[in-house]
């Protein structure tokens, strides 16, 4: 595996470990999210390399991935990350949650993730 690929599963086990200890266990919850932001960083230093290798996370078969990626990468890969938002949006739970905000914020010119 790559370093890329290491850095981008890392992105990803903090994105589904971040909501699964949301309503359990705060403190967890917290680092997971902390480690997100830290690999998405990462990612964004690295280039559209690192985000090419992101974008296969659309296909993740974790709905946290997929729509942790998909708000990441709104202005990079547009018509991609919305399809993903807008289907997990349609249900109910947290992530579909996070992916009406992320889609509302997209909307409304105030989403920021890339800068």
């Amino acid at each position: 595996m790559s370093a890329i690929e290491t850095l981008i599963t890392e992105f990803a086990d903090a994105s589904i470990k971040a909501d699964e200890f949301t309503f359990t266990d705060g403190k967890a919850a917290r680092r997971y999210s902390e480690k997100q932001v830290r690999c998405w960083k990462r990612i964004r230093k690295i280039g559209n390399e690192a985000k090419e290798v992101m974008a296969r996370l659309f296909d993740h078969p974790d709905p946290s991935a997929r729509v942790a990626a998909a708000g990441c990468l709104l202005r990079y890969k547009t018509d991609e990350a919305l399809a993903v938002l807008r289907d997990a949006a349609q249900h109910e739970g947290l992530v579909p949650f996070m992916a009406r905000e992320c889609l509302k914020r997209w909307e409304e010119g105030e989403w920021h993730l890339d800068e």
